[in-house]
């Protein structure tokens, strides 16, 4: 059997986007709260935004009406 093997960049502790947004090494204890209490309010706020993203695609979903075709067979006067 065939195991897909990793590269490994995915254990390296050199990642640019976990360097990026990791904390400072000297954060204070203020420095930390204010830190955790910004990051709690932007989830807060996606979650907002993800859940009126729901409600506005099963609206959309709700309001889109089927079309119905007709046919009827044209009449001749005689």
């Amino acid at each position: 059997m065939l195991h897909a093997r990793r590269p490994p960049s995915v254990y390296s502790q050199e990642d640019p986007l976990s360097f990026a947004i990791r904390p400072p090494d000297a954060e204070t204890e203020l420095e930390r709260r204010a830190r955790l209490q910004r990051e709690a309010d932007a989830k807060r706020i996606s979650d907002i935004i993800d859940e009126q993203i729901k409600i506005d695609r099963k609206n959309y979903d709700k309001s889109k009406q089927d079309v119905r075709v007709c046919y009827s067979p044209r009449r001749t006067l005689s």
